[in-house]
């Protein structure tokens, strides 16, 4: 048995479940991830809007509270799983050689999360007060794309082949 997450649209590549939802489940190879080209058929793969995101949210809703006052000079990714999702964010400051690291996912986009589709993130932009993030896919990634699910249905494929793409390795069977 395995325990199975899905998201909306995984931006082209679906994540180690592991890395994503870091303690939330076990290491496993049906979790592993896969490389997904049906949900770039769909709208949500790209999208149509940039996010638009002011530093000083930032400092206040992700960074400790000693440094919710200063001012962020550029966010980079500094790790990335293996389908392109950031992983690990590194926040550096004017006047500071300071450097803090966030996890994308937990300690960056789910205190932003009103704004962010995703951590699959093609362009960070530096506009002054703000940052604008360009990306693809909808939701953390891990799993079953349902956009591609979706899609892979629409080309005739079955429900245990469309379970089997997404979790490599694993075989639908009946138990009772």
């Amino acid at each position: 048995l395995v325990r199975t997450f899905y998201s909306a649209a995984c931006g082209g590549h679906t994540e180690p479940a592991w890395e994503v939802m870091q303690d939330e489940t076990e290491r496993m190879p049906p979790l592993s991830g896969t490389a997904c080209e049906y949900c770039q058929r769909r709208a949500l793969y790209k999208w149509k809007e940039p996010v638009t995101i002011p530093k000083k949210e930032i400092a206040e809703k992700c960074l400790p509270k000693d440094l919710q006052n200063a001012k962020i000079l550029k966010i980079e990714i500094s790790k990335t799983l293996p389908g392109g999702h950031a992983q690990e964010l590194s926040i550096t400051f004017e006047n500071s050689s300071r450097v803090v690291r966030l996890h994308a996912n937990n300690e960056f986009r789910r205190p932003l999360a009103a704004r962010f589709r995703s951590t699959l993130w093609d362009v960070i932009e530096d506009k002054g007060d703000t940052f604008v993030i360009y990306g693809r896919g909808y939701g953390h990634g891990a799993g079953l794309c349902q956009t591609g699910a979706y899609e892979m249905a629409k080309d005739g494929k079955t429900g245990s082949e469309i379970l089997e793409y997404y979790f490599p390795t694993a075989k639908v069977r009946k138990l009772y």
